[in-house]
């Protein structure tokens, strides 16, 4: 469902996170009928507003343990699915939250060496990162100046989830605290 210039409309994207939830988890066509009239007395899509989307996409998403929201997560993707910052690695807005939020942490390693250590172990594990771990390593080890900048070798995906481990890990352990 294209609106004009290409983009996709609201309801487009509920639909493909409805039917794409439904495919993962092995929904079939009668249970996501009952589905549909159980959460929008609705039994057919073709039916649907815009709030019966986001109703039946929430259901799915909390009966698959996404979330348990009265709302479905539904991502508006940026012009040509690009975000602000091109390329396939940590954007320099991730850099400076990473180090930010590594700031506000007590490392018992210490700051100079925990959050390296921490994303070595927990993001990028596995003998087929190992090239990876060597040269955020070596760009971490060269000093405080170039610190903010090595994470620009990290998957954005990969910076992603580092930031919200650092969050939850900044509740948890708050300088003066230690992990």
């Amino acid at each position: 469902m294209a609106a004009k210039g290409g983009r996709e409309t609201r309801i487009g994207r509920y639909r493909a996170v409805y039917f794409a939830l439904c495919k993962d988890m092995g929904v079939d066509e009668d249970a996501r009928h009952a589905l549909n009239e159980r959460v929008t007395m609705k039994e057919s899509t073709r039916e649907f507003d815009a709030r019966d989307w986001d109703l039946a996409v929430a259901e799915l998403q909390r009966l698959n343990g996404q979330h348990n929201d009265a709302h479905a997560h539904v991502r508006t993707p940026r012009p040509h699915g690009l975000a602000r910052e091109g390329g396939a690695y940590a954007t320099w807005a991730q850099c400076r939250a990473i180090e930010d939020l590594a700031d506000a942490i007590e490392w018992r390693l210490g700051r100079t060496i925990g959050p390296l250590a921490y994303v070595c172990r927990h993001h990028l594990a596995g003998e087929h990162r190992r090239p990876l771990r060597r040269q955020l390593t070596r760009i971490y080890n060269r000093g405080s100046e170039h610190r903010g900048g090595c994470w620009r070798v990290i998957p954005r995906a990969t910076a992603g989830g580092l930031i919200q481990a650092l969050r939850k890990m900044g509740q948890h352990y708050p300088a003066g605290g230690v992990l």
